[in-house]
């Protein structure tokens, strides 16, 4: 081949390829995602396609992975893909893409894919609705869905009883309502739920052949008295069956019958049916039925047959009596009710006809008529004759036929006399009698009527009305019964007759209380008083007496009546009209029952023991100590538990009790394999309370106090598969390649397919078909396969494969590392606990046969012997410090890993607090969680951290730390320990003391101290000394000077610095707004405080306070009793202290009402006044951080530049006459002010003022300043005044870049900066010193542009000299002046104090200047600042601009002098009128107007300047001064 070709046809091949390898870049990879409306059933659809023309997909192979459990879904090679049959979740595809052409293929992916679905699951109930007939197929099976998301339902019955031929499916819409399978057998039936999507669980649902119940509800006929042979029946059937409480069905099903039993079960009765049945008795069919008293209220009437009367029947033997009998219709299906007939009472009953009681013996005469009772069998009219039991067979009474209109006592007649039967006849107190009642079907009883002996008779009944309490009230009252009537029994006849009695009337007894417990307690309206005779009223007729009973009331009445009563004996003296006395004596036994909540709670368990459904024991652990009655663990019968509260979807009818039956409540004492609720399986919550629950008066009551009050909420979706947490062993060996996994699966009922995944999804091990074993359950051997260590983490899965459902992507377990503290657990899951707790320690479990030894702190070891299987878990009853605060060691042995026994020790600590704790002065570190740093009571090393229990102390002093809790200072090792948050009872801040990051600590109560030391005999004051930490309270404030305080804890009150004199406390807030003659503006402490009630936090966090120092000369200041008696601290907040604290301040707080009382004193002999204010405390939140929440006592959320942060804020009150405000710092840390003001620094100027030596000092944010001492730190408890600019809240954020926080310092006196002559800014700094060394400093930066700050002066104190330099543009004096670029700047000095001042200009950049000098206008010198920066002169008082500082450097304006040598006199001026300066002394001016007219004169101002008002001034002004030298002129003032 020639060379030329050879070459053509290589180039020929290469043209066939890309000229370069194919990218990501040139495909795109998309999918969609279509959402679900099955569980399984959503679709991802991807799809590559080629961005670059020059490649063509050949094909691609896509793979789908489901990203949380990370297992493979599926595999497919085409050009397009759809993953399909996808549940709810985040995926992930992979895509490989060949290329035509190419051998290369490239791969794109796209993850998070989020797939969703419609569908929900299901609530679904299958229940035997109603039972079948034995003989007839009626049973009835009910079908309820709800909370599903499909539209249709299909039921089926997948299994059904032999024989059975009926319809096995139906499909429903879905709905609300329940739907039914009817016309069922009885016998055993599966039950199964389709949707569309999913076939759900089969169901057991057996249904029973009573439809003919085993009894009815009240098995009881009463006589129709006045319709012989006839029984009504109230509840002849039983309720709650459906063929009987239903009028169509009971017509539909059932027959009924009333004969014997011999009968019926012969045949030889009739039987009628519920249709056409008349009301009416009487009829030939001897039934009546009245359907408008359906069901209970007597609804049938059924008639004895074949002469049986009701006596005959009532004393029948049992086999002879009727019975009431149903029989399904068509069918010889028969069920007989056996029936409770009675004849127990006497037929007649009577009652003395006398005017009270016959107490003399006086014979009486006597009413009679029929008893009404149910209990009796007579047959109306009956005769009754009376005969004397001494003398029998002589009547003694005439004739008497008594009728059905003679029955009931309002129809009564009187017994008449044999002898003469127009007479009543007269029976005798002291004889018995025999009375003989024949009725009118000849059947006869016979009763006997005893002797008129008053027998005591007394009732009591006790009633709680405060079970939390125990408070009972008592019904009590009394009387003295009389035979009426005793039926004498005929031979062989055993039936228990009552006896009739009849109550002696009390009418004009005269009753006494004679004796009563100790703590009764008398009340006004009770009947009896104690010794004081009551006569009962003669119209008070027959009824029991109340002793306790109410005036007012009717004898009746009163026996309603409760009393509070006292246990104890009671004694009544009762005196007839005759004069008999009787003294009984009564016993009062109230029960008490007192309950309360016990230290148990109950302790539900789920189970699953049928598919479909759930079970709830709420008891695993017992019912001891759930509640107390009087203290002790209350179990009895009528402590149940009480469903309040079932899922969505779950109907009370679907709850079963394992006791039986359809309920709500189940009794705690039932037995323990019946103590269960069972539900229909299904998500959502339910919740139970344990309550009392009795019957009254044959009705259920709740006993449901407040003080046991609970609930416990069961998740039902805990009834998941899953496994027990209780004795799952899981543990990775020494070498972390073995480890071995037993655990006993819960909630499920046939076998099991189990896993042990990566939490990626990847199985490393599984058991397929399991049969568990109920003793050992389920283990595993685990190895590591390629020599890497076993992982922490795992997901067990595991597979009901009966019930068909699993446990998701699977449980997460953990394999415990037996070298580690995991295996450790201890009470709380905590490291730190308080002396006195009850600590439990507890080996994770490790095997059967592992054994344990606990060593303590002290050396102790549990066991002693060694050791042992039982030692897993020890307990320390009362934990101390001395013994249990430090390091544990456990040792475990024979822990079996790859077939061999190994041991393992661990080693940690447990922190256990005394209940008070120092911050110890020598602390090596600011981190709280440091045992370290902490110091016991008696000074010694605490070997602890504070806990919940601890009081903690912060002294004043440290030698370097202070505790700081921020997370990066205040940390522990989180593998070792489980300190939790920092955390005490209370926290004592002494004065100077601080606490980083104060938001972060948990407290019960935090106080404050103002330490101003204890008065000494000298004069001088000293620090008191706490035994065993003596420099906690050495940092003291000065006396008889004022002090910017803030107030950080809530609620701080005006009053609580109040001594009541001993010494006086002066308490004040901030003043400004005025201005003096050189315009300087007020800045005093002279703002009275109005109330002794005020609240600081209606004053930004601050207060003026001002404490006496000594004078013995001064009332107020010679005596500091009270101070001294606080050891020279006034503590806030106090008023919870013992009364004596609170007496010092004159304050008196009334626990009971929260009020708090602040009396006045007089000034001049400090005597307490009546005048006094009050105010209503908040214990709950006034010892609490001004900073906090009020609700959730914890720090809030601000929003700062748009962003929500946690931090504080408050909005700045103050005078509305100034935007200066003093404002407290509401932390115990420093604030850093630069911070402050970079984030509100549209709301603030940017620097503050201290009062401090007598004057006004300043810092200004980005301005060094050679002799302030004030930096940017604010420290805790200073107040500071700044200047605001606009409304709004001012912003304190304490976390990231913009918090203001900074971390403690230990130097409480902060130093300050300072410049030299290299400073790049231009700058004059002037610092103006008296002769006492007292001195102001002022700043102009004349190349700056920044916010004036205004020079103040206190009018009070006003000798330290305040310098200034004054803006050239509106005339006002600063303090910082800035943007003054002009070669002349007036400056003045303020000072009240005349003497000797050193201006200092040593700090000026001088090397910034090519001149810069001072001009003297007094002295009219000029003084060159380069060459001596130091100029002395004498100063008069409030000169006022006596100076002016000339300058020279490139950029300056120049600017003549206003002051030449030849220039006395310079009128500035301004907006409100005119300021005038002066090189000489000023006595005074007067103003003229053009026509020569005086307009004003002030002949007092003796000053080097003064001001003009314009209010003075017209058009046209001319101004004469008159000067000290004794000349005067004269100067015609400019238009203004």
């Amino acid at each position: 081949m020639p060379a030329s070709l050879g070459l053509l046809s290589i180039l020929c091949i290469l043209s066939s390829f890309p000229l370069r390898a194919q990218q990501a870049s040139d495909f795109e990879l998309t999918t969609t995602v279509t959402l679900g409306t099955c569980e399984a059933n959503a679709e991802i659809e991807a799809k590559v396609t080629s961005k670059n023309p020059i490649y063509t997909i050949k094909n691609v192979v896509y793979t789908y992975y489901n990203e949380a459990s990370g297992a493979l879904v599926t595999t497919e090679e085409s050009l397009t893909s759809k993953a399909t049959g996808l549940p709810a979740g985040t995926y992930k595809v992979v895509a490989k893409i060949f290329v035509e052409g190419s051998g290369a293929t490239t791969t794109l992916s796209k993850e998070h894919i989020l797939v969703t679905t419609s569908y929900r699951v299901p609530t679904i109930a299958f229940a035997r609705y109603r039972p079948s007939f034995k003989e007839k197929p009626t049973g009835m099976i009910s079908v309820r869905v709800t909370n599903g998301s499909a539209s249709k339902y299909t039921v089926k019955l997948t299994a059904v009883p032999p024989g059975y031929t009926g319809y096995k499916e139906f499909t429903f819409d879905a709905t609300d309502e329940t739907k039914f399978f009817y016309n069922l057998p009885a016998g055993a039936y599966k039950v199964q739920l389709s949707d569309g999507c999913n076939t759900y669980q089969e169901q057991d649902v057996y249904v029973s052949d009573d439809g003919l119940p085993v009894s009815v509800e009240k098995p009881l006929p009463e006589p129709i008295k006045k319709h012989c042979g006839w029984y009504s029946f109230q509840r002849p059937f039983k309720e709650n069956n459906l063929y009987m409480s239903i009028p169509d069905s009971l017509k539909k099903y059932l027959e009924i019958g009333f004969d014997t039993k011999a009968n019926i079960n012969s045949g030889n009765t009739s039987w009628m049916t519920f249709e056409n049945l008349s009301k009416e008795l009487g009829n030939a069919q001897g039934i009546a039925f009245d359907w408008d008293k359906f069901p209970g209220k007597t609804p049938l009437s059924l008639s004895l047959k074949n002469g049986d009367t009701w006596y005959k029947i009532a004393h029948a033997p049992q086999e002879d009596r009727y019975v009431l009998a149903y029989r399904v219709r068509g069918t010889n299906e028969i069920k007989t009710y056996d029936l409770n007939f009675y004849d127990k009472a006497p037929w007649v009953s009577s009652s003395i006809n006398f005017a009270g009681f016959p107490c003399h013996g006086e014979k009486y005469s006597r009413k009679t008529w029929l008893s009404g009772s149910m209990d009796v069998a007579y047959c109306a009219p009956v005769t009754v004759t009376v005969e004397e039991k001494d003398n029998p067979g002589v009547q003694v009474t005439a004739p008497l036929t008594l009728t059905a209109n003679n029955i009931g006592w309002q129809n009564w007649v009187l017994y008449k006399d044999k002898n003469n039967p127009s007479k009543d006849y007269m029976f005798d107190p002291k004889k018995e009698y025999i009375i003989t009642v024949k009725d009118a079907n000849n059947d006869v009883q016979k009763m006997e009527m005893g002797k008129m002996n008053p027998n005591l008779k007394y009732f009591r009944k006790y009633r709680v009305v405060d079970y939390c309490r125990g408070v009972n009230e008592t019904n009590f009252y009394f009387g003295y019964s009389i035979p009426i009537a005793k039926v004498i029994p005929n031979s062989g006849d055993h039936t228990a007759y009552t006896e009739s009695t009849d109550i002696v009337s009390l009418a004009g007894y005269t009753i006494t209380l004679i004796e009563v417990p100790a703590d009764f307690t008398p009340v006004a309206h009770f009947l009896l008083k104690l010794n004081v005779p009551y006569k009962v009223p003669d119209n008070f007729g027959k009824e029991w007496f109340t002793p306790f009973g109410k005036e007012g009331l009717s004898g009746y009445l009163n026996q309603f009546e409760y009393a509070m009563l006292a246990p104890g004996d009671y004694k009544i003296k009762v005196e007839d009209k005759c004069g008999n006395v009787r003294i009984e004596t009564f016993k009062i036994e109230p029960p008490v029952e007192i309950f309360s909540l016990g230290s148990q709670s109950p302790a539900p368990k789920i189970e699953v023991k049928e598919c479909g459904r759930v079970r709830i024991y709420p008891f695993s652990k017992g019912i001891e100590n759930l509640i107390l009655k009087n203290g002790t663990s209350y179990t009895e019968d009528d402590l149940y538990i009480h469903i309040t509260e079932l899922p969505v979807g779950v109907n009370a009818a679907d709850v079963k009790v394992g006791t039986g039956g359809n309920s709500l409540w189940l009794q705690a004492k039932a037995a323990s394999e019946k103590l269960y609720f069972d539900l229909p399986r299904t998500n959502g919550t339910m919740k139970m309370s344990l309550k009392i629950r009795r019957v009254e008066k044959g009705q259920y009551i709740e006993i449901y106090p407040d003080c046991i009050h609970n609930e416990t909420s069961v998740n039902l979706a805990n009834a998941n598969l899953g496994y027990d947490r209780d004795t799952y062993v899981g543990y990775k060996c020494p070498s972390g390649t073995v480890g071995y996994v037993s655990f006993m699966p819960i909630n499920y009922v046939g076998n099991l397919d189990v896993a042990i995944r990566k939490t990626n999804g990847t199985t490393i091990a599984e058991q397929k078909d399991v049969t568990v074993n109920p003793s050992k359950g389920i283990e595993f051997n685990l190895k590591s396969t390629d020599g890497t260590p076993l992982d922490d983490d795992y997901l067990l899965y595991i597979k009901d494969l009966k019930c068909k459902n699993d446990n998701g992507d699977g449980t997460p377990i953990t394999l415990y590392d037996v070298n580690s503290i995991s295996i450790v657990r201890t009470t709380w899951v905590n490291s730190k606990y308080c002396e006195g707790d009850k600590i439990k320690l507890e080996a994770v479990s490790l095997g059967g046969e592992v054994r344990y030894q606990w060593t303590l702190p002290d050396g102790t070891k549990h066991p002693a012997g060694g050791p042992s299987k039982d030692a897993r878990i020890y307990e320390i009853p009362s934990a101390t410090n001395a013994q249990h605060s430090g390091e544990y060691t456990l040792e475990a042995e024979n822990i079996i890993c790859d077939g061999a026994p190994t041991s393992t020790k661990v080693t940690f600590r447990l922190s256990v607090a005394p209940t008070l704790l120092w911050w110890a002065r020598d602390a090596v570190d600011a981190n709280w969680y440091n045992e370290k740093n902490w110091r016991k009571e008696d000074g010694g090393a605490a070997n602890a951290i504070p806990a919940l229990c601890t009081t903690v102390h912060i002294p004043a002093e440290v030698d370097n730390y202070f505790p700081d809790l921020d997370p990066s200072i205040s940390t522990y090792d989180a593998k070792k320990l489980t300190y939790g948050a920092a955390e005490c009872n209370d926290v004592y801040f002494h004065y100077g003391s601080q606490m980083g990051r104060p938001q972060l600590l948990r407290y019960s109560h935090a106080y404050v101290d103002y330490n101003f030391g204890k008065m000494q005999a000298d004069g001088t004051t000293a620090a008191y000394a706490e035994a065993h930490f003596p420099n906690s309270d050495t940092r003291l404030m000065a006396r008889d000077r004022w002090y910017m305080l803030a107030t950080p804890l809530k609620n701080i009150l005006s009053g609580d610095f109040g001594l009541a004199g001993y010494p006086m406390t002066f308490q004040r807030h901030f003043k400004s707004g005025l201005t003096n003659a050189s315009g300087l503006t007020e800045g005093s402490f002279e703002k009275p405080v109005n109330t002794l009630a005020e609240n600081m936090n209606l004053f930004n966090h601050a207060i003026a306070l001002k404490v006496a120092g000594y004078d013995a000369s001064k009332v107020g200041y010679k005596e500091h009793t009270n101070l001294n008696a606080l050891n020279g601290i006034i503590r806030v907040p106090f008023y919870l202290f013992d009364a004596e604290i609170g007496r010092r301040h004159l304050h008196f707080y009334d626990g009971s009402t929260k009020t708090s009382t602040f009396r006045y004193y007089s000034m001049r002999t400090l005597a307490p006044m009546t005048k006094f204010d009050r105010y209503i405390r908040k214990p709950e939140k006034d010892f609490r951080f001004v900073f906090e929440d009020g609700t959730t006592n914890a720090i809030g959320a601000i929003t700062v530049a748009g962003s929500s942060v946690e931090g504080y804020a408050f909005q700045l009150t103050g005078d509305t006459n100034s935007e200066l405000r003093m404002v407290g710092n509401p932390f115990m840390s420093a604030i850093d002010f630069d911070k402050l003001v970079e984030v509100n620094n549209t709301l603030i100027e940017p620097y503050y003022y201290i009062f401090t030596d007598n004057t006004w000092k300043v810092y200004y944010s980005g301005v060094t300043s050679p002799a302030s001492t004030l930096q940017k730190e604010i420290l805790p408890l200073q107040a500071i005044v700044i200047k605001k600019k606009a409304t709004g809240e001012l912003l304190f954020p304490t976390l990231g870049d913009k918090n203001v926080l900074l971390a403690p310092n230990k130097d409480w006196t902060l130093k300050s900066l300072t410049t030299n002559s290299s400073d790049p800014v231009r700058r004059v700094s002037v610092v103006a010193t008296n002769g006492a060394g007292q001195g102001g400093e002022s700043i102009l930066l004349p190349d700056t542009e920044l916010s004036p700050a205004p020079a103040l002066f206190y009018p009070t104190i006003d000798e330290v000299p305040t310098v200034y330099f004054v803006d050239t543009e509106v005339g006002t004096p600063n303090i910082i002046q800035s943007g003054a670029s002009l070669s002349v700047v007036p400056m003045g000095v303020h000072s009240s104090l005349m003497g000797t001042i050193e201006l200092d200009f040593s700090s000026l950049t001088s090397n910034l200047f090519t001149r810069v000098s001072l001009y003297d206008r007094a002295t009219r010198r000029e003084h060159d600042l380069l060459a001596d920066p130091r100029y002395t002169y004498q100063n008069g008082a409030n000169e006022g601009t006596r100076f002016e500082l000339r300058m020279e450097y490139p950029g300056v304006k120049s600017v003549t002098s206003p002051h030449t040598e030849g220039d006395l006199l310079r009128v500035i001026p301004g907006e409100d009128g005119y300021r005038v300066e002066s090189t000489i002394g000023v006595k005074g001016y007067t103003l003229y107007g053009v026509d020569g007219k005086q307009l004003t004169m002030d002949e007092g101002v003796n000053a080097l300047e003064f001001v003009v008002d314009r209010v003075h001034c017209q058009s046209v002004t001319l101004l004469r001064v008159h000067l000290a030298d004794g000349s005067t002129l004269t100067r015609k003032l400019p238009a203004l």
